[in-house]
């Protein structure tokens, strides 16, 4: 779903930091730091945004996919029905106010209209379904549309070219079938991003993808490139320098197999396992406030990877810093307009 190693473009000294600007993507230099502060900032944050991975299991087998998902896998997936509910009580109960249901294809789980009745029964004042909306089933529709109020949807558009996109997601007719679903979620007035993530296969089509996008109602859409993970790894040596800072702050991620990890993208670094202790003593335990730290420390040394090439990312943290822990106004949430900017920290195009 998502991007990239660190070009040395991207990169500056252990005095300053780069980020892309969160209103238009003009570059400033940030104040210098201490990093020390980026630990002390990292630590002891609540979470305030969850990915709920309902399945590994997927209709479609992308080239890059950061969870070498497909029709086929799936076979690790282990957390039942009731495990996913107490999942999503216990974070409302320890403040947890945001969460996004992904996988491999959430839909696959025939339990997702529980889950967002339930979300939305407890708290969540933020709903997100990250889909590839190929093929949802009514019953997950209606429950969408029942919470429309809290309720948002995410997709991946990796070419305006159909034939483009379907070679990326490994099926024929998947690009029209994402397109005709979307259309559906707009026309019931649910909000719906898109996420345009550039590899090899579609090098050159952002512009006018985005255009193609913004033509049928679509204006949220975030710009990232395939990252170093999974299908899309390009080395055997990537490090927390390939994430994007953001899981430094006050997110967490769980498995389909019970693993906890602070973001969809650092499995390799997990924090706890369902099926070895409880979420909650997993979000108050030292784990996971030292696994933020690291990471926290890690990144604030290469800069955000997800700026186009050719572009530095630097922002003015006296501004907003949509994507690092230690920003002066604090870690945004994953795919919300954060304030005061309407920041989205995914970089925005």
């Amino acid at each position: 779903m998502v991007a990239i190693e660190c070009s040395i473009d991207n990169f500056v000294s252990s005095e300053s930091f780069i980020r892309p600007n969160c209103v238009s993507g003009d570059v400033v230099m940030s104040t210098a730091f201490d990093s020390s502060t980026v630990a002390e900032k990292s630590a002891n944050q609540p979470v305030e945004f969850l990915w709920l991975e309902l399945t590994n299991t997927c209709n479609l087998q992308c080239s890059h996919c950061y969870s070498d998902s497909s029709p086929s896998s799936g076979t690790n997936d282990s957390l039942t029905k009731s495990d996913y509910l107490n999942v999503i009580r216990t974070a409302a109960d320890n403040g947890c106010r945001s969460i996004q249901f992904i996988g491999g294809e959430p839909t696959v789980n025939r339990s997702l209209p529980d889950f967002i009745d339930e979300a939305a029964r407890v708290g969540f004042t933020f709903i997100e379904v990250f889909s590839n909306l190929v093929n949802v089933p009514e019953a997950t529709i209606e429950a969408m549309a029942r919470h429309r109020s809290i309720m948002h949807v995410a997709t991946s558009v990796y070419s305006h070219d159909p034939d483009t996109h379907d070679r990326i997601t490994g099926k024929v007719g998947s690009f029209f079938a994402t397109m005709r679903n979307a259309a559906r979620f707009m026309d019931l007035g649910l909000p719906l991003r898109a996420a345009f993530v550039e590899m090899d296969a579609n090098t050159g089509h952002a512009e006018q993808t985005i255009a193609f996008l913004k033509e049928r109602g679509i204006e949220r859409i975030s710009f990232d490139k395939v990252r170093n993970f999974c299908r899309g790894e390009q080395s055997d040596d990537i490090g927390m320098e390939g994430l994007c800072g953001q899981c430094a702050g006050s997110t967490l991620c769980v498995g389909p197999d019970g693993v906890v990890s602070p973001c969809i993208m650092s499995r390799k670094w997990a924090v706890g396992n369902l099926h070895d202790g409880d979420l909650g003593s997993i979000v108050s335990g030292p784990e996971l406030q030292a696994r933020r730290q690291e990471i926290g420390l890690a990144v604030s040394r290469t800069g955000n990877p997800s700026a186009p090439d050719g572009e530095d990312n630097v922002i003015d943290i006296s501004m907003c810093n949509p994507c690092a822990p230690y920003a002066q106004c604090g870690p945004c949430p994953p795919n919300t307009n954060c304030p005061p900017h309407n920041c989205n920290p995914w970089y925005g195009r």
